[in-house]
């Protein structure tokens, strides 16, 4: 793969099923004759697989965090005023037990608490570029012209891989099951007249 400089976004988009019947034809032509791009396009196939298959749990909200916190604490005050659920015969907590429990009922909620937050926190963070010595030197138009050019291709391939992946999981279909969309730089090629 690290020699098709041709084919670099292409594995992922076959995988995904998202390339033109002519560009998929000739990726298809080039596999057979390369097992690195083979061996690549078989790890984007798994890799979809998997995002297919998983499913996300939501992080519990500040406020049910705070709700299951208060719902512990109660139930542990009403069992030491004997006012709660009896216990299994034979089974007994004592004074220390419900100490430990309440403790690790009240770390459990911290727990998933602080964990919602930093999940938040860390979506919403965003890359810092770096300039180079030599994208200084250069005028902020033609600095702007190059980073545009670069991330043609990946918006391209990134926007094929959302709109197959967000298509499909709405038919209900896995990734893999090809479709077909315009991409962001043949729509761009039109307006602008530029390839």
């Amino acid at each position: 793969m690290a020699g098709c400089r041709k084919f670099r976004d292409a594995a992922a988009l076959y995988a995904a099923g998202a390339l033109d019947p002519g560009e998929r034809r000739a990726f298809a032509d080039h596999l057979l004759g390369c097992a690195s791009c083979r061996n690549e396009v078989e790890s984007w196939e798994h890799f979809l697989q998997e995002v297919a298959q998983a499913g996300s749990v939501p992080s519990p909200s500040p406020r049910e965090a705070a709700w299951a916190v208060a719902r512990v604490l109660r139930r542990l005050e009403e069992e030491r005023r004997g006012a709660g659920r009896k216990m299994r015969p034979g089974v007994s907590l004592g004074r220390g037990g419900r100490v430990w429990a309440g403790a690790a009922a009240g770390a459990l909620a911290l727990l998933l608490f602080l964990g919602g937050v930093l999940w938040r926190h860390l979506e919403t963070m965003r890359p810092v570029t770096i300039r180079t010595a030599q994208e200084r030197v250069l005028p902020p138009e033609e600095r702007e012209l190059i980073e545009r050019l670069d991330l043609l291709r990946d918006l391209e391939t990134i926007e094929k891989l959302v709109r197959t992946v967000d298509g499909e999981r709405d038919k209900g279909e896995s990734p893999s099951v090809p479709g077909s969309r315009q991409g962001f730089r043949q729509r761009n090629e039109r307006k602008t007249g530029h390839a």
